[in-house]
């Protein structure tokens, strides 16, 4: 639920065929195992409606105002609502190589931190009122085989999108989804790439003065309108 920031359709395209399982198997399984599972044609949104009858509550572990927009969409289409915490983690102490690893290890990191939060005594997390199942999520950008993170500087914010135009960039994604009850987990990743025209220095200009480069990896927020005529695919 976390891209470089793309166009909300590619967004859900990529946000909704993020996860295999079906989460009656996440709420069945009542041991502490975890299920892993490979990004198919299945989708979140397909997840959630295989669950219609069973209701569960919906924990979204982001603070991403496009994780939540994404979550809402659904909510309101299978009619279930959530409700919103953050993890408090540094992110920047948990290093992968692989940005796959990197990713799952950072949702999964952020799912620990907010279960840690919460308490059995908690009437949000009560299993005996129903499943109460929290998602986390991440993602990472890579280019040339470097795993691109929100930029620190500026330096570092022009390097990563000057380099764009000449090295699309991939986008790598992970979804977890944890059973707070029993502690069974799903996961999920995907990966996309973008190609993009030059971006203009007055472009790139205007959105460091906004500041939103330093808030997303890679340094693009790629739904942003003054980005959007340069996303050729």
């Amino acid at each position: 639920f976390n891209p470089t920031y793309f166009s909300s359709n590619y967004c859900s395209r990529q946000y909704r065929n993020i996860c295999r399982t079906t989460y009656p198997d996440l709420l069945k399984v009542n041991n502490k195992s975890s299920i892993s599972v490979t990004c198919r044609a299945s989708s979140v949104n397909t997840i959630l409606q295989s669950m219609s009858s069973i209701k569960p509550r919906i924990i979204l572990g982001s603070k991403s105002p496009i994780r939540r927009q994404l979550l809402e969409e659904i909510a309101t289409e299978q009619g279930f609502s959530f409700s919103v915490m953050v993890a408090d983690i540094d992110e920047q102490s948990i290093r992968k190589e692989k940005p796959e690893d990197l990713v799952l290890a950072l949702a999964h990191a952020k799912a620990d931190a907010i279960l840690a939060l919460l308490v059995p005594s908690d009437s949000s997390v009560n299993e005996s009122e129903g499943t109460t199942i929290l998602i986390t999520c991440d993602q990472v950008v890579e280019s040339r085989g470097r795993i691109l993170e929100k930029p620190s500087n500026e330096a570092q914010a022009r390097e990563y999108i000057s380099s764009f135009a000449l090295h699309p960039p991939r986008t790598v994604a992970s979804i977890v989804c944890t059973n707070v009850g029993t502690g069974v987990t799903c996961e999920g990743l995907d990966a996309s790439r973008v190609v993009f025209s030059a971006i203009p220095e007055s472009v790139v200009e205007e959105l460091l003065q906004e500041g939103v480069t330093y808030n997303v990896a890679g340094g693009l927020c790629v739904e942003h309108p003054l980005v959007q005529p340069y996303i050729r695919s």
